[in-house]
């Protein structure tokens, strides 16, 4: 009994097994028996598997699995084992039960006839008394009517007995027919069981044989899952190898690549220390930019003050160039009045030179009256003598004068040509000062304007500099966020690694527990 249990269970088991409609390449619909612990493909994930089911409309077949034959629990095979058992159960009840079926449709068409007579009967609705010949004739066929039942209730009653003298003979068989199958699927579940053994120790080689006991359905489940197991075992190592030597080429990557991240991020931090130096350059840049158009702003104001002063300055000179030219107006004036009083010297002169004449002349008739007095020709005129006297005497003064005004005349003169000469010069003087004075008052414009264009340009230097400074802070600010980014990812990249590192051990383990089993060389299935 513990056998049959263990039958139905397997075989419940085997029926409860999840089964999967596929389609071959060439469009042929199969069942497939899927195993729980079958999952997706090495190197796919579900997610993968699911873009591929909706990608194509229906699920991708693994091409691993190509060209092996699915398992149909309930197929051909197990069909035609089950026939002949099935063909002899319905040759023993046949005959039976079409003897039963005629006996019966016998008795429902006597059941059918009573039926239409005692509605006959009843439809008349007549008296009894009055229609005793109509009754009688009834009566008459009623009795033909029940002789033929009561036939028809011995032949069917007959007929059950037959029937149940061959269902008995039929049991006793059936009951024989079991217990010889019970010791025939008992024989081949311990035979199933001894095959199933190797199993236990891993041998993957184990074959059970497939007869026409209902074990053959288990057996052929069990060679089934085992080919299945020893393709999933196949599968995992070489899985386990490929996700190993992955991981051992991933984990080298994440190594290479967490140096290069800290590489990358003392770099950028160097980098970020540069532009903070540059940062601070910049600062003093500007502030020195600042200082300097402070400085412009001062020699801008010191030319204004300069050009302001030769202003004043050129003025003056301008005043005194006028004042000096007014000068040399009145020394010209000055010396034409000097001539005026040489020509008037120059009369005086005529003057005292007639009068010295007159008084040459008086003397000279004094001289004669006297002669004349000394030969007796007369008295000498004592007037006369005087007025020559005196005459001489004037012209002896007006000598005198005129020698002397001569003498001024000549002396102003020569200080007259002198000052002339000297209020030549420095009106030459004045108008080569006058024009060092626009000249330098020119350079002062071109100073200031060369300090005012100078002061602008500091100024954009200073603004431009402190917006780069603003700039240079902001990238500073930025190459410390990707600073701290790298070291992130340097740091996610060494947790990836210590991963990776933990996938390979899982590899490794997973490989090591499929060692356990060994594959050997598949045998042909058995079939009795």
């Amino acid at each position: 009994m513990s056998a049959k249990a263990d039958t139905v269970h397997a075989d419940t088991m085997v029926a409860d097994r999840p089964r999967a409609d596929s389609t071959d390449s060439d469009g042929n619909r199969t069942d497939m028996v899927r195993s729980d612990r079958a999952g997706p493909v090495a190197g796919r994930t579900d997610r993968e598997e699911h873009h591929d089911t909706h990608a194509t409309g229906r699920k991708r077949r693994d091409p691993r699995r190509a060209g092996r034959k699915p398992y149909d629990i309930h197929g051909a095979e197990t069909q035609a084992r089950l026939a002949p058992r099935q063909d002899a159960s319905a040759r023993g009840l046949a005959a039976p039960l079409v003897l039963a079926a005629f006996f019966g449709l016998a008795l429902l068409v006597c059941l059918v006839n009573l039926l239409i007579v005692s509605t006959a009967l009843r439809r008349q609705g007549l008296d009894l008394g009055a229609t005793a010949n109509v009754f009688a004739h009834n009566a008459e066929l009623a009795w033909r009517w029940s002789q033929l039942g009561i036939a028809a209730a011995l032949a069917t009653l007959v007929s059950l007995l037959w029937l149940w003298r061959c269902w008995s003979r039929n049991e006793h068989e059936r009951r024989l027919r079991k217990r010889r199958t019970e010791q025939s699927e008992q024989a081949a579940i311990v035979t199933l069981l001894d095959e199933m053994s190797p199993l236990a120790q891993g041998d993957l080689g184990a074959r059970a044989t497939v007869g026409n006991a209902r074990t053959a359905t288990v057996a052929d489940a069990f060679n089934h899952a085992v080919d299945e197991i020893r393709w999933l075992v196949s599968t995992i190592d070489s899985s386990a190898t490929a996700v190993s030597a992955s991981a051992s080429r991933s984990h080298g990557l994440a190594r290479s690549m967490s140096r290069a991240c800290n590489v990358q991020a003392r770099e950028i931090h160097r980098s970020s220390n540069y532009i903070t130096a540059m940062s601070g350059a910049m600062t003093e840049l500007a502030a020195l930019a600042a200082a300097s158009s402070r400085k412009s702003q001062r020699v801008t104001t010191a030319a204004q003050e300069g050009r302001r002063a030769l202003t004043r300055s050129l003025e003056s000179l301008d005043g005194a160039q006028d004042a000096a030219e007014d000068t040399l107006l009145l020394m010209n004036r000055l010396a034409e009045n000097t001539d005026s009083i040489e020509a008037r010297a120059e009369t005086v002169r005529e003057v005292t030179r007639r009068t010295d004449l007159l008084a040459l002349n008086s003397t000279i008739q004094v001289v004669a009256a006297s002669s004349q007095e000394e030969f007796g020709a007369g008295a000498p005129d004592d007037g006369l003598s005087r007025l020559a006297a005196e005459v001489q005497e004037l012209a002896s003064i007006l000598a005198t004068a005129t020698r002397e005004i001569d003498a001024l005349t000549r002396s102003i003169a020569d200080d007259i040509a002198a000052t002339v000469e000297a209020m030549r010069h420095t009106r030459s003087v004045l108008a080569t000062g006058t024009a060092d004075t626009e000249a330098a008052g020119r350079q002062l414009d071109g100073i200031g304007r060369l300090s005012q264009d100078l002061q602008q340009h500091v100024v954009d230097i200073a603004a431009r500099t402190v917006r780069q400074s603003g700039v240079v802070r902001k990238l500073s600010d930025n190459m410390s966020l990707i600073n701290d980014l790298t070291r992130q990812t340097a740091a996610e990249v060494r947790g990836n690694a210590d991963e990776l590192d933990e996938l390979h051990a899982l590899a490794s383990d997973l490989r090591a527990g499929v060692a356990e089993f060994r594959l050997g060389d598949p045998r042909e299935s058995k079939h009795v």
